[in-house]
Formats: structure tokens, C-alpha cells, sequence
């Protein structure tokens, strides 16, 4: 539900998930001019102080999570379009914000506490950032952020950027047939876009077991300099999968 439907949907959603003795969890719809669904990862290792691991910027199919973005830079996952001090404070303020909860159990957690928040921009440098939730687990984010930094550390992208989003495959349904379809150079106008293991360029596939399911899907994860490019990759490659039947 959301502030424009809230109204007239919410007899119909009141008695489809009001019923019985199961709370019910009601937050406030927040508009801004410009929206922005995020996360930050912190990890708690035994004996040490917590480290900040990475920050990502979620993508959303209304309130679907269906991938994430993650730069060299934590201000590389928000929109070129703001000016880079107001990225630095959006950063800074995110990070601040789950410090208290750092604080709190430090010394009782060991592993990787990702915190899901909302960024509201208002006007040139205005923005409010508001804290959704704290998965403490490894999270979607945690495995892509695991490639991007194997391929940094490699040397192959000094700065590499990583994109990954769910995929529905037309026709594929191993990850060898994936494989093939994005090793392609004649299926489209996009040319070759597997990655090329000699230069960490490209994209990849993740959880292939899902290609098994009634409704075949899989991880497509994108590897570039800059996110644009792995964006790009990422697209190209989607609609690739999701328009080109195997012959």
C-alpha cells in the first residue's frame, strides 16, 4: 500500500490481513522528490572492533528487492545527479545512524549485520535518511560485494563496481545454457557479455538451481569500472536472456 492507494485499499487489505490475532505492522508512507532504497553492511569479528564492510543501493520492483548495485566508493551507488558533498553526508549520516545498535551488541554478535534505509532527497541538498531494518545475516548484498572484491583484489579492475539483479530466462535452464547465450556474439546487438576471466569484465550467473523451478529464474551479476558500465552489462544481458529462446 502506499500514499496513493492507501484510501481506497485499505478496507480490502484489512480484511485479506487483518483478521485472526496476527499483528499487524503499519508505518508511515514517506513522498519525497527523490527516492532512494539502500543498505550498509557492518561485520563483527571476535576480538576486534566492528568494520564497516560496504554500502549498496537496493533495486526495487515496487517492494521487491530484486537486486543491488555496489561501487569501489560508497557515494558511487547514489545517483550522479547529486552533488558529491551531499552523497558524502548521506554516507556519513547512514553509517552514524546504526551506530548505537553497533555499540549495543558488540561483544554479544559475531558475523555480518546488514541495515536496510531509505534516502529522501528534498530540493538541491536537502535529504532525510530513515532506517528500515537490521538483517543480522549475510544478505544478497554480502555475495555480490564478495565478487566485486575478489575481482578488485585480483588486480584485473582496480575499482571495480558490481551490478546483480534477478533474471527469467526464456529458454535456458542449466547455467551452461546461460553461459552460452551470454558468450553470444550473433544474438543481438550487444555483442559478447560473459565475463572474461583474464579481465574480470562482464557478467556472470548465480544460483543456477533456481533455472530447476516452475518459474525459472537465476542471478545475473555484473562486473565494470565504473556502475554505469556494469549496469549496462547487467541490462544488455537481462534482456538478452529474457527475449532469446535457444535454438
Amino acid at each position: 500500500m502506499n500514499g496513493l492507494y492507501s484510501l481506497s485499499g485499505l478496507p480490502a487489505f484489512l480484511k485479506q490481513y487483518g483478521r485472526g490475532s496476527r499483528p499487524l505492522i503499519v508505518e508511515q508512507w514517506v513522498d519525497g522528490e527523490e527516492v532512494i532504497i539502500a543498505s550498509l553492511q557492518w561485520y563483527f569479528a571476535p576480538g576486534r572492533e566492528p568494520q564497516r564492510r560496504f554500502m549498496s543501493r537496493q533495486y526495487c520492483d515496487g517492494m521487491i528487492h530484486e537486486g543491488n548495485v555496489i561501487g569501489s566508493r560508497d557515494t558511487d551507488v547514489f545517483p550522479e545527479t547529486w552533488s558529491l558533498t551531499l552523497r558524502e553526508n548521506v554516507v556519513e549520516q547512514a553509517w552514524e545512524m546504526t551506530k548505537l545498535f553497533v555499540q549495543h551488541v558488540q561483544g554479544t554478535y559475531v558475523g555480518p549485520a546488514g541495515f536496510d534505509f531509505m534516502v529522501v532527497r528534498n530540493g538541491m541538498n536537502g535529504f532525510r535518511v530513515y532506517l528500515l531494518e537490521c538483517n543480522a545475516r549475510k544478505t544478497a548484498g554480502t555475495y555480490l560485494e564478495s565478487v566485486r572484491w575478489q575481482v578488485q583484489t585480483s588486480g584485473r579492475i582496480p575499482a571495480a563496481c558490481a551490478a546483480m539483479r534477478n533474471c527469467h530466462p526464456v529458454s535456458a535452464r542449466h547455467w551452461r545454457e546461460v553461459v552460452t547465450l551470454l558468450q553470444s556474439k550473433d544474438a543481438d546487438e550487444f555483442g559478447h557479455l560473459a565475463m572474461n576471466p583474464d579481465t574480470g569484465l562482464g557478467v556472470m550467473v548465480a544460483l543456477p538451481r533456481c533455472l530447476r523451478l516452475k518459474q525459472p529464474k537465476c542471478l545475473l551479476i555484473a562486473i565494470a569500472e565504473k556502475i554505469e558500465h556494469a549496469e549496462w552489462f547487467l541490462n544488455a544481458a537481462k534482456k538478452r536472456l529474457e527475449r532469446t529462446r535457444l535454438e
